[in-house]
């Protein structure tokens, strides 16, 4: 008999920070633009980039053990991390506001709409 089942690619990368391998559309990456680092929504920036998980403390690590200058090759200055966090943020928050099914009972449906 022949496989049928038809085997999709997930292309995986790794967390600068975590050293976690994960796939693709799970990372966030940055990227160098112009001599700037850029946060890459994409991913599709023809530079070399840097992916880490959307996560702040994981941020907050790569900035205080100079990631971004051993993976990028570009010092930060003060505001630049900042805005770059506050990038972060804003895109953590939109993505958190995508559709999210519950899944309850009939009789627990029934319970919460009589209270």
């Amino acid at each position: 008999m022949v496989d049928t089942t038809k085997k999709t690619h997930l292309p995986m990368r790794m967390c600068a920070v975590t050293r976690e391998k994960l796939p693709k559309k799970d990372l966030i990456r940055f990227a160098v633009e112009e001599g700037k680092v850029v946060l890459d929504l994409k991913g599709k920036a023809r530079s070399r980039g840097l992916n880490i998980k959307p996560e702040l403390e994981v941020f907050d690590k790569l900035i205080k053990s100079n990631g971004i200058k051993r993976g990028l090759g570009i010092v930060l200055n003060e505001t630049e991390v900042s805005n770059l966090r506050e990038q972060l943020e804003q895109y953590i928050k939109e993505k958190g506001r995508g559709k999210k099914v519950v899944r309850i009972s009939s009789e627990k449906l029934d319970q919460l709409l009589k209270s």
